[in-house]
């Protein structure tokens, strides 16, 4: 039963992420297990797990449903994930050895590239998230791991039903990204790499609320 309730799960879950099941469509088990050919409590399970994951929503007498995206939710995840990031950094600091480091470095010179040489900005997206999954991925503290993955694949999935990238916000992120890795790179102390990674990320929801709001006023924004 094991099987079939995690290839249902993954099976929502891709289809979520990718944008097959968007903002607010109902999930209705019957109908996801005929696709799968399988009886509905596999499926069912797979929704309570993505329920407690943040991607689905379920209301009594209504039923499961994929999580309608706004400002507010965007702001709230974020703002989430920058305060248990910043600690989870702090914590992986003393075990990221030299390996790490040349990582992150190269990674640095890799968004240095797609920003000023070739303008790829998915590229400079993609290895802005990888930055930050390598920055953390020796933390000790596995419960604090389950918890920010889980975040970020809410995030991912907010991030295709929104925009993509935050005018101005690469530079300014990419400048933050030097000041984190020679934070690592040195004496500074957990509380001064909590804070700076914590406020490398709020800088996010900023920079977010002045988008949206201009947005609102009607002006045009652009890179």
């Amino acid at each position: 039963m094991g099987g079939k309730q995690e290839i249902a799960y993954q099976h929502i879950k891709n289809n979520i992420l990718n944008g097959n099941y968007g903002a607010g469509n109902r999930l209705v088990a019957d109908n996801i297990a005929k696709e799968l050919h399988c009886s509905v409590i596999p499926v069912r399970e797979g929704i309570r797990r993505l329920v407690t994951e943040g991607l689905v929503e379920y209301v009594p007498n209504v039923g499961a449903s994929v999580i309608k995206i706004d400002d507010q939710t965007y702001a709230d995840t974020i703002t989430a994930f920058a305060l248990i990031e910043g600690y989870v950094v702090a914590l992986a600091k003393p075990l990221i050895d030299h390996a790490t480091i040349n990582d992150l470095t190269k990674m640095i010179e890799e968004m240095e590239k797609s920003l000023y040489e070739t303008n790829d900005l998915l590229k400079f997206d993609q290895l802005n998230r990888s930055f930050h999954e390598k920055l953390y991925e020796k933390c000790p503290n596995t419960a604090l791991i389950d918890l920010i993955n889980v975040l970020r694949t809410k995030l991912a999935f907010i991030r295709k039903s929104i925009f993509i990238f935050i005018p101005n916000r690469a530079e300014e992120s990419l400048k933050d990204h030097k000041e984190i890795l020679r934070l690592i790179n040195s004496d500074a102390s957990f509380d001064e790499i909590e804070k700076y990674v914590r406020g490398h990320k709020l800088k996010s929801v900023e920079a977010f609320r002045e988008y949206a709001k201009k947005l609102k006023l009607g002006e045009k924004v652009g890179f």
